[in-house]
């Protein structure tokens, strides 16, 4: 296990929403909670703002290269036990964009905000959802 010195700790979770007011949520690619959707979310690196790594997130992950406006919830997410093996806390954002997404390897879909209920959702990611009132 890395040094705590070297481990990014903050990061980053989008909740992603359409004109529709769709949710936009990816099919996570590693463990734990592999296959089953996911925010856009990811570390923040030195030196970058928060806005920064959530457009840098949501280019490389969803293909979206402009926002309409990125809010901070005010919430953020501090379990130690939320994310196995990786400790991590997450700042959340409502972003809108009116960009479709799409990428290479990323299986991104749209959700009407009635279907995430539903859904094999990773991580904590229903309840940021939840918390957001994005449901």
């Amino acid at each position: 296990m890395k040094a705590m010195a070297d481990q990014k700790l903050l990061a980053v979770s989008s909740i992603v929403v359409n004109p529709d007011g769709k949710v936009l949520l990816r099919k996570r690619t590693k463990d734990p909670d592999q296959g089953k959707w996911e925010l856009i979310a990811g570390y923040v690196n030195p030196g970058e703002r928060l806005t920064e790594a959530v457009e840098r997130r949501l280019r490389d992950k969803a293909g979206i290269g402009s926002t309409d406006s990125i809010e901070f919830t005010g919430k953020y997410y501090d379990d130690p036990d939320r994310h196995p093996d990786q400790p991590c806390i997450p700042l959340t954002f409502v972003v809108k964009t009116s960009e479709p997404g799409g990428g290479e390897e990323n299986e991104l879909q749209w959700f009407d905000p009635s279907e995430i209920d539903g859904l094999e959702i990773a991580l904590d990611n229903k309840q940021v959802i939840r918390d957001a009132g994005a449901v």
